[in-house]
């Protein structure tokens, strides 16, 4: 972010079409200091964050894993549900969410996921589903096509908790309303502790069992997508690790 804001530094400060050309793309969103001792968020700052919607990846903060979060939580839910007056500008730039693990979204973080079903164009969220594998693709086959959840267990631990719930609280009953609302879900994994997430599948809940979509399959056996598809699939992986 702080790279993307020197970039374009020059171009918003020669004159006031250049700058609006900017922020016709780049969106400006005021930014807060977080307080280090408490973890209070603290004054406005005079420089806005430059936002690219269709790219960034905002994170709730009921999914970040910080002993402040239950704090932070406690600002988040009453400004994004309802929302106040305040919160519509960046509410409406919200196309994309990143949640630390998949089991964030659990009948028990309901408050959270009403204030996620509350972002009017929410399109996807990106959710690591298990710890680092820098040998994915190496040891293992990643078929195209829809494929039972049940046989990648092994592979993506995260995934397991799903299994454990009771139908009334399964994934499929909490994800309907996201379903609803033409929202996808994206499973990610990491390379390595500090590299970028890498968006691996698309996850589908229903009540016959969850499916899976692999976004790079790397067998020889499935038929190949046609290539418009394959692009389109490939723009995704690159939005979902730019955007963690």
């Amino acid at each position: 972010m702080k790279q993307r804001h020197r970039d374009l530094r020059l171009p918003s400060q020669i004159n006031q079409k250049s700058r609006k050309m900017v922020y016709q793309t780049f969106r400006p969103v005021p930014t807060c200091r977080r307080l280090v001792s408490s973890g209070a968020l603290g004054q406005i700052l005079p420089v806005s964050a430059l936002i690219l919607p269709e790219v960034d990846a905002f994170v709730p903060h009921h999914a970040v894993v910080r002993p402040d979060s239950y704090f932070r939580g406690g600002c988040f839910y009453p400004a994004y549900h309802p929302p106040i007056p305040k919160s519509h500008a960046t509410l409406d730039l919200i196309q994309s969410i990143y949640i630390s693990s998949i089991c964030s979204l659990r009948a028990e973080k309901y408050e959270a996921n009403e204030a996620l079903l509350a972002l009017p164009n929410l399109r996807h969220i990106m959710a690591l589903i298990g710890p680092v594998r820098k040998d994915l693709e190496e040891i293992e086959t990643l078929h195209g096509g829809r494929r039972s959840l049940a046989l990648d267990y092994q592979l993506f631990s995260d995934l397991q908790y799903w299994d454990t719930m009771p139908k009334g609280r399964n994934f499929c009953s909490i994800w309907r309303r996201f379903q609803e609302k033409g929202i996808k879900l994206y499973g990610l994994i990491g390379l390595s502790k500090h590299s970028p997430k890498k968006c691996i599948m698309e996850i589908f809940p229903s009540e016959d069992g969850t499916m899976v979509q692999y976004v790079s399959p790397n067998c020889s056996c499935c038929p190949r997508k046609p290539t418009s598809e394959r692009r389109k699939l490939a723009s995704k992986m690159r939005w979902a690790q730019l955007g963690c």
